[in-house]
């Protein structure tokens, strides 16, 4: 939590699951995991890899995904 957002990192094994989708794709399994585990009725930013879900789906959900680069170049 910060100032009043739910902020989430999802990173493969989030799940117990080391395959792709294992828990860095926002999707079905993944929102299903964090909204159980994790309930927050406010606004909510999520990193990982990829998203599954259309932007109005995520903002109907109060939902900011940002996708995490895969790499970092100096």
């Amino acid at each position: 939590m910060h100032e009043g957002r739910a902020i989430y990192l999802l990173y493969n094994g989030i799940l117990k699951d080391r395959s792709d989708f294992g828990g860095n794709v926002l999707n079905q399994r993944t929102l299903h995991f964090l909204e159980r585990e994790f309930p927050y009725d406010g606004p909510k930013t999520i990193y990982g890899a990829r998203s599954r879900y259309q932007p109005a789906r995520l903002k109907a959900a109060q939902i900011e995904f940002k996708q995490l680069p895969y790499r970092i170049q100096h």
